[in-house]
């Protein structure tokens, strides 16, 4: 679980800079600056429940009957990957809508014209 949150935290740190950096771009709206802090707020709740899973996994199971053991586990386990799960999903939709928005407006938008009166020439 660890690698994987690390390789998500590197993933989360390039969305969030490419999200700032779009932001700064002629003509894109205000609100794509702030994508960068979405980002990185859905993956801190996403390592969170990861971590409160495994915890919630490991941490009772010496607390219970050792009937239950199995199932509290596996319960624990089950959360923290659901977490993993869908903050790593969230993450690519805003992946994802991050290549639209660049391909509108970056990529296929067309500069802006200078005014050709003079002493514009």
């Amino acid at each position: 679980m660890v690698p994987a949150l690390a390789f998500t935290l590197l993933a989360t740190l390039g969305l969030a800079y490419w999200a700032r950096w779009l932001g700064g771009q002629y003509g894109v709206p205000p609100f794509v600056r702030h994508l960068a802090w979405l980002v990185v707020g859905v993956w801190v709740l996403g390592a969170a429940g990861s971590v409160l899973g495994l915890r919630r996994a490991f941490g009772m199971v010496s607390e219970v009957d050792p009937s239950r053991k199995a199932t509290m586990l596996a319960e624990g386990i089950s959360e923290a990957m659901n977490a993993f799960a869908l903050s790593t999903g969230i993450l690519l939709l805003v992946g994802i809508a991050g290549l639209g928005l660049t391909w509108k407006y970056k990529w296929a938008a067309k500069p802006p014209e200078a005014p050709r009166n003079p002493p514009y020439r």
